[in-house]
């Protein structure tokens, strides 16, 4: 349901979002690839703050990094994981909640 919820809050946007990987609908974790074009592409990943409240934390892939060998070892460790692509070449994605 919070997949769903995501892909119609960026289509409300006017920015592709699609599926990249199933995970469990109840204990998946949830990965969001944000495809930039030239720039190096991000990863969005929710972590619990010292409050235990989700935020989501960025990480910005170096050049030499390889984006499909960083989803399968995270698919590998957590095999619920949902991942979800996104295009977004103007760099106009917001998500609700805090970015860290």
């Amino acid at each position: 349901m919070r997949v769903q919820a995501l892909i119609r809050h960026f289509d409300r946007q006017n920015i592709s979002a699609v599926v990249r990987r199933s995970g469990d609908d109840d204990a998946g974790a949830l990965l969001i690839v944000i495809d930039r074009r030239e720039k190096s592409p991000s990863i969005l990943s929710e972590v619990r703050n010292l409050d235990g409240a989700l935020e989501w934390s960025e990480r910005r892939l170096a050049e030499d990094e390889d984006l499909p060998e960083i989803l399968e070892k995270q698919a590998d460790f957590d095999p619920d994981i949902w991942i979800i692509d996104i295009d977004d070449p103007d760099s106009r994605v917001t998500i609700d909640g805090i970015v860290i």
